[in-house]
């Protein structure tokens, strides 16, 4: 067994110290930690983490589609049941793996004058709301404790915000068509 010593004042998502582990690979993980005396702690329990797939090799599916012959020319078929295309508008949404760093882009437009979102990250949950009042933007974000957020307002540079909750009235103005 490897013991490999990293010096870090992050107490979660801590770089993985070693070679990077393949698809699928597993590795058994034991941790301890040492204070500002150089005290050192227990050993935790075992625990094991195993790689997703990270090769597009690795991956394989099937077309998803009716239990039924259909004619994909008649207007008789019926409803898929499975939904083809998901997507948000504005975040909360990963800026870094494991919302590590949270992404927050409002963006209003195409009849969308208000909206508002959620997510539970691991480090608790991330939210944005934000509408257009006459000419401005007013945005919520709630970025967790342990996660640092990434704010792109239209118009505006990306500004880096530490977790809590912030308040922003921007006068940019927003084309709503």
């Amino acid at each position: 067994a490897e013991t490999v010593v990293t010096a870090s004042p992050d107490q979660v998502l801590v770089d993985w110290p070693v070679a990077p582990l393949a698809s699928r690979e597993r590795a058994h993980v034991r941790v301890r930690v040492a204070g500002h005396d150089d005290v050192w702690s227990q050993w935790s329990p075992a625990t094991v983490t195993e790689a997703g797939l990270l090769s597009p090799d690795d991956w394989s599916a099937r077309p998803v589609g009716a239990a039924w012959p259909e004619d994909g020319e008649s207007d008789d078929r019926r409803p898929s049941l499975v939904r083809r295309e998901f997507s948000t508008r504005g975040g909360p949404a990963p800026g870094a793996p494991g919302y590590r760093v949270v992404s927050f882009a409002p963006r209003p437009g195409g009849g969308l004058t208000s909206a508002s979102a959620r997510h539970r990250t691991p480090y608790g949950e991330a939210s944005i709301s934000w509408r257009v009042e006459e000419d401005r933007l007013v945005v919520a974000v709630h970025v967790p404790v342990g996660a640092t957020g990434v704010l792109e307002l239209p118009g505006l540079p990306a500004e880096i915000i530490p977790h809590g909750t912030h308040h922003r009235d921007t006068a940019v103005l927003v084309a709503l068509a």
